[in-house]
């Protein structure tokens, strides 16, 4: 009886390691997509700025706009 109850608290012991270690593995893999995904968003908005500057400096050098009163 001795012997199981050892045996069955190691093998306990060994299921909290591995559900930390995955919890932990999870946290850190949801913090990097997190981390990407707030990465791609701002160079979309750069992107996007980029993008909005060459296009106004070309209307500007054609000439086609109005001034509004």
């Amino acid at each position: 009886m001795e012997v199981s109850l050892r045996s069955d608290v190691a093998v306990f012991g060994r299921m909290v390691v591995g559900s930390v270690l995955e919890a932990v593995v999870a946290e850190t893999l949801l913090a990097a997509q997190r981390s990407v995904a707030s990465l791609l968003i701002v160079l979309f908005e750069q992107f996007l700025c980029q993008i909005s500057l060459i296009l106004a400096s070309r209307v500007v050098k054609a000439g086609k706009f109005t001034v509004l009163h």
